[in-house]
């Protein structure tokens, strides 16, 4: 189990997330990730366990 930092913000569909320099915070939190957890689905495990599992679907990140 390792903990992450995790950041959510909504990011303006014009930009791409390395150009993007404002956005609107709705989550600034740590999560404890279990060493288990694939790499390629850490953006989905960890939205869902903040509640937010809806934002999975549409998360650049993914």
């Amino acid at each position: 189990m390792f903990p992450v930092r995790v950041a959510v913000e909504t990011v303006r569909a014009q930009h791409c997330l390395s150009c993007a320099h404002d956005g609107h915070i709705l989550v600034d939190t740590y999560a404890i990730v279990s060493g288990t957890t694939v790499l390629s689905q850490l953006v989905e495990t960890v939205l869902s366990a903040l509640g937010h599992p809806q934002l999975a679907l549409n998360a650049r990140g993914n």
